[in-house]
């Protein structure tokens, strides 16, 4: 981990040098000035610490409990880790000095003691002493725990679920299952609910233009969950083929498939609406809007997972399927929204549907071209 520290140290350093001048101009004494920026140097490393400790805790604990492969663990852990370290620091960035639990963060104390290194007392200084002993402890904890391998290529949900006797509801749940066990589905599950948690937070801030954004993206976390249909005909290419419960047309697979998808994003759509509701951020007109969102999100990944499948033997065709499937609905959802608000129709849902609509029947014509057994030409 040596030259993970000297370089992150050092990209630190860099970034933080223009508060570090701030703080040289800002206070008069030389030796009180010296003494801050070495505080404030000091605890920056310290901070560094704690970042790789958290990332190296949470991957191990996402690779060996969730059984997800280490690439996801890390991309979870790290977002995880940059969630909290923004939370903890934004409460010495405002104006308006902080209440509540604010006061006792690292951001806090530490634009507090900078400035005034007597104004807290013996109080603030021991909890500046246990935030860095805590970060130190968390990195000694990251270095002893043992890397988990590259992890099982699906996760171990709905275990032991039957198959129902019908041809067609057998595929529908076959098909279920295999969409809800891929890595990918945690990680959007994770956001949906980490997103909702972020704009709570933000929508408790003193700063009204924070308030404004994060209520604009409320409805928006609700429909992240149905953005799995992106994986969901690469991730079935085996059962579309291999499978004696394939229905004898080619277009029943396509249906089944997005009704699958449709129902694998549905229970945590339900939670990220639950947790909203329970904060106090989600109400019908919001709840409307973010499911008519997840229907279009859900039909229009789903349709372009059929024409740009990705596999998982190749990492990067995630990487492009996903840039094709957000992308096509970025460029729809702005299309279509925009002529409906040249036609007087200022409802987004409504847009929304517009898109699924179009999605749809680009779904119903595309299999009618699907081969039996294969995802495209």
């Amino acid at each position: 981990m040596q030259p993970v520290l000297a370089v992150g140290n050092f990209i630190a350093i860099c970034l933080a040098a223009p508060s570090i001048t701030m703080v040289g101009y800002v206070v008069a004494s030389t030796g009180l000035s010296t003494a801050a920026v070495g505080m404030g140097v000091g605890l920056l490393v310290i901070s560094g610490l704690g970042v790789i400790g958290s990332i190296r805790v949470l991957c191990w604990l996402m690779t060996a409990v969730l059984r997800l492969p280490r690439m996801y663990g890390t991309a979870i852990a790290s977002l995880l880790t940059l969630i909290v370290g923004v939370l903890l620091a934004v409460p010495g960035l405002g104006l308006i000095p902080p209440s509540g639990v604010g006061v006792y963060v690292p951001g806090s104390l530490l634009s507090e003691l900078l400035f005034d290194p007597a104004a807290g007392g013996f109080i603030s200084w021991a909890l500046l002493g246990v935030w860095a002993v805590a970060a130190c402890a968390l990195f000694v904890l990251g270095l002893r725990l043992r890397e988990i391998g590259d992890g099982q290529p699906a996760t171990r949900l709905l275990v032991g679920v039957g198959l129902p006797r019908g041809q067609f509801a057998a595929y529908i749940v076959g098909s279920l299952l295999v969409v809800v066990r891929l890595p990918q589905y945690i990680v959007l599950s994770l956001l949906a609910l980490l997103g909702i948690l972020s704009t709570w937070g933000a929508m408790r801030s003193d700063l009204p233009g924070v308030q404004l954004y994060a209520a604009a993206l409320v409805p928006t976390f609700i429909a992240v969950p149905w953005a799995i249909g992106m994986y969901a005909f690469g991730s079935l290419r085996w059962f579309h083929s291999r499978t004696r419960l394939t229905p004898a047309r080619c277009g029943g697979n396509a249906l089944a498939t997005y009704i699958a998808t449709l129902l694998a994003g549905l229970p945590m759509a339900l939670v990220v609406i639950l947790t909203g509701a329970l904060t106090g951020q989600i109400g019908f007109p919001q709840i409307a809007e973010g499911l008519a969102a997840g229907l279009a999100l859900s039909i229009t990944t789903t349709f372009m997972g059929s024409l740009v499948p990705f596999t998982a033997q190749q990492p990067l065709s995630a990487t492009v399927t996903s840039v094709a499937a957000l992308g096509v609905y970025a460029v729809a959802t702005l299309l279509i929204g925009w002529l409906a608000n040249e036609l007087g129709i200022t409802s987004t849902a409504i847009a929304s549907l517009a898109v699924a609509a179009f999605a749809a029947v680009g779904g119903l014509f595309w299999s009618r071209e699907v081969n039996e057994g294969a995802i495209g030409h």
